[in-house]
């Protein structure tokens, strides 16, 4: 099956064969050409057709042609020749493209997931950022719809049409045109009528329209007496409620929490980090830095809250060895 990308023009090669013999390639023809898209009716459709010889006919479809995905079958008739039929597949991608399928979109969000991790300049190469990027997922990435302001961004019209849908999330934008590097800001309000985001801290530059986006969920700990699960939602559903009972869990030697980890459907690695590697109180932001396994380089961030959201006030006595929990 011929595969082409949807609303490309493609010139397409065609025998036609005597209808005596079924073998010989019969030329001077006036071709009839009835098309069906995607499994609907078949109707007439009028290209260019140039007689090539020996039989084959060259048929210059428009994007006129190749606008509906699915199966493009051709039925093509002249006096005197065999009918020809073929199908044609016609997808979302560029199939004779070899470096990214016409997909111009990966190269960006791969770019893209190499900021992501809490020291932009710790990232490398995309494997380094995926792997401390473990447990995020993206919730939605597309181009801006309109122009924001810099402390706004108004999505695709795809988006969420209920308020508040990506509260909590993170957002990065860029305009790749101009050159900007990736601005990552926290979603703090969005209203479902306008698509339109708040975020918090202000952006460098406002979002201008065909900016690029993606959207992706906070990832939280909640630690509970006796258990340790991982939670991730965009609006943030992981919270301690009780910070002084999760301080003492936290007491834990490694070779517990080991057990713990083995009922737990996640990766012992991150939650291995989070509780024995060096952290840093980050009391303006109500969260903890954590830090590789050689402790110079920022890989989480534990977001910690009250039950009703907000953020929380460890005293010195939380956090009296400085670095970490002892």
């Amino acid at each position: 099956m011929r595969v082409t990308e949807a609303g490309a023009v493609r010139t397409i090669m065609v025998m036609m064969v005597d209808s005596t013999d079924h073998v010989t390639g019969k030329t001077g023809l006036t071709l009839t050409i009835l098309a069906s898209k995607a499994g609907g009716d078949f109707g007439a459709i009028s290209p260019s057709v140039v007689d090539k010889g020996y039989g084959w006919y060259s048929i210059a479809l428009t994007a006129s042609h190749t606008d509906t995905y699915g199966d493009l079958v051709l039925h093509i008739t002249g006096t005197g020749a065999d009918p020809c039929d073929l199908c044609i597949q016609i997808v979302g991608y560029e199939p004779e493209n070899y470096n990214n399928l016409g997909m111009s979109d990966l190269a960006d969000t791969l770019d893209f997931v190499e900021h992501l991790p809490g020291d932009p300049a710790s990232a490398t190469n995309v494997s380094d950022a995926v792997t401390s990027l473990q447990f995020y997922q993206f919730v939605r990435a597309y181009t801006c719809a309109d122009a924001g302001t810099t402390d706004t961004i108004v999505l695709d019209g795809g988006a969420s049409t209920d308020d508040d849908y990506y509260n909590g999330c993170f957002i990065g934008t860029r305009n790749p045109i101009g050159g900007n590097d990736w601005q990552v800001r926290r979603i703090i309000d969005y209203d479902g009528t306008t698509q339109t985001c708040l975020v918090e801290p202000d952006f460098g530059y406002a979002p201008a329209s065909g900016d690029q986006f993606v959207i992706w969920p906070d990832a939280a700990l909640k630690l509970a007496p006796g258990s340790i699960t991982v939670v991730e939602a965009p609006n943030l559903d992981g919270k301690i409620s009780d910070v002084s009972t999760a301080i003492s869990n936290l007491t834990t030697d490694v070779g517990d929490v080991e057990t713990a980890v083995g009922n737990v459907a996640t990766d012992a690695a991150f939650l291995r980090r989070c509780l024995t590697n060096k952290r840093v109180w980050d009391a303006a932001n109500s969260r903890w830095a954590i830090y590789n396994d050689a402790g110079d380089t920022i890989i989480y961030y534990l977001h910690v809250t009250t039950p009703a959201g907000g953020p929380v006030t460890l005293d010195a006595a939380a956090i009296a060895n400085g670095d970490k929990i002892a």
